[in-house]
């Protein structure tokens, strides 16, 4: 908040806020957090992936193979 007329506004404006605009702002952050832990999520699974395709030559075909699978559902 820089100057103290937005300041004096925002206080007036979010004294009593309705209880649903409070909903939706929490939502919002819930939504927002949510969808960067799943971006997070699949960058490590893609990593995951790549190094498990780079090894797969070493490793039991069937293994590979499973753990594609589970990586994929």
């Amino acid at each position: 908040m820089g100057s103290p007329a937005l300041k004096h506004e925002y206080m007036q404006q979010s004294r009593r806020p309705s209880r649903r605009r409070v909903q939706e702002r929490a939502d919002i952050l819930v939504l927002m957090s949510r969808s960067r832990e799943q971006a997070r999520w699949r960058q490590w699974l893609n990593e995951v992936q790549q190094i498990a395709e780079t090894r797969c030559t070493r490793w039991r075909r069937g293994y590979c193979q499973a753990w594609r699978l589970e990586a994929e559902k």
